[in-house]
């Protein structure tokens, strides 16, 4: 997940809610023999996107985790998910900290920890460092470090979704996120966490603990020739048939513009 906001008197921002390899703060493990099989929860890498939308909502102000996540726990008991709702519950009570206390931070240890062949310790739990960053600034726009121009699909995910928005204010906004065909289950709570963390083997290098695991994002805001913020603009869809969606503001009308393209 991929957060970008921008506006004027707020500056631009990035909040990175890429997935991180588990193991921080974390003894090496023995790790598994060559050519082992390797357990569903060594694959499970810490979801980093709670935290970073928690982030951007308390930097542009205006709107809060909770009301994000309330609509959703109805919907959740409505189709009989009672403990992906208890688990939307707790972010709603405890916003971006919910991984990190209670019933659902002595599962994550229990279930995806060494007991259980994952390498999740106590320290994925702590604050995830550089988060909010400032984006690349180039001749036309305002992007993240790991921007693509194109829908591109890592192993275990699927096609990217972007929501694109502005307010009235002119403060844009953007999410891009990747809809996972691969995860990990989560059995307490009914919800899947990423499967491209790298698992650790004896005799070879570990992938360092905390890392980021790469994904790509699509958004960026365009900008006109003082640094003002024309659009916000981002992808999504399957990369053989995905759309590109630019969403505008006229600084004297207030008059918002979208336009959908299919991308070639």
């Amino acid at each position: 997940t991929t957060v970008l906001t921008g506006g004027l008197g707020v500056g631009t921002r990035v909040f990175d809610g890429r997935a991180r390899q588990p193991g921080r703060e974390s003894k090496r493990p023995r790790g598994l023999p060559p050519g082992a099989p390797v357990p569903a929860a060594a694959r499970a890498a810490f979801p980093g996107s709670l935290a970073a939308t928690g982030l951007s909502c308390a930097y542009t102000g205006g709107a809060s985790l909770l009301a994000c996540v309330r609509p959703a726990i109805p919907l959740a008991k409505a189709a009989g998910e009672l403990g992906r709702a208890q688990l939307l519950e707790e972010i709603a009570q405890r916003g971006h900290l919910a991984l990190s206390e209670g019933a659902t931070r002595r599962s994550l240890l229990a279930e995806f920890g060494a007991v259980e062949g994952g390498i999740f310790g106590a320290g994925d739990l702590l604050p995830i460092p550089a988060m909010d960053c400032a984006p690349i600034e180039t001749e036309d726009d305002f992007r993240p470090a790991w921007y693509s121009d194109s829908v591109r699909t890592a192993e275990g995910l699927g096609p990217m979704h972007s929501i694109v928005a502005v307010d009235m204010s002119g403060l844009f906004a953007g999410i891009s996120f990747y809809k996972m065909t691969e995860g990990v289950l989560w059995p307490s709570f009914g919800v899947t966490l990423p499967a491209h963390a790298l698992p650790v083997f004896r005799g070879m290098e570990r992938t360092p603990p905390g890392s980021v695991l790469p994904t790509a994002t699509t958004l960026r805001l365009t900008k006109g020739a003082e640094g003002q913020i024309l659009s916000i603009e981002a992808q999504g869809g399957e990369s053989e048939a995905a759309m590109r969606i630019s969403l505008s503001r006229s600084p004297h009308t207030k008059e918002v513009l979208s336009e959908r393209t299919r991308v070639s």
